[in-house]
């Protein structure tokens, strides 16, 4: 609450970042070991969205000073989904 302009920009894409990297780690555990078939079949039918919303964000965040690749704990497991390409980190 305190950071204004380009501060909070980047503060915001860094817990985006964060964020959606964190989201994506935990559904794809579920997919993979969940507690109930539904829950995995849940986790991965959300998959998806939530790697394309951190590719997207991976895409914004250069603008605003952010840079960001993919590790390979947050890339798609082959039997979920392809891979997910990383973001340059050259602005």
């Amino acid at each position: 609450s305190h950071l204004q302009g380009a501060a909070f920009d980047k503060a915001y894409m860094k817990a985006m970042l964060n964020d959606h990297q964190t989201d994506v780690s935990r559904f794809k555990q579920e997919a993979t070991k969940g507690s109930t078939q539904a829950m995995k079949d849940w986790a991965s039918h959300m998959l998806p969205t939530l790697e394309s919303d951190l590719k997207e964000a991976q895409k914004v965040a250069p603008a605003v000073g952010v840079h960001s690749t993919v590790t390979s704990k947050e890339q798609r497991t082959p039997s979920v989904s392809k891979p997910v390409n990383p973001v340059s980190q050259e602005p």
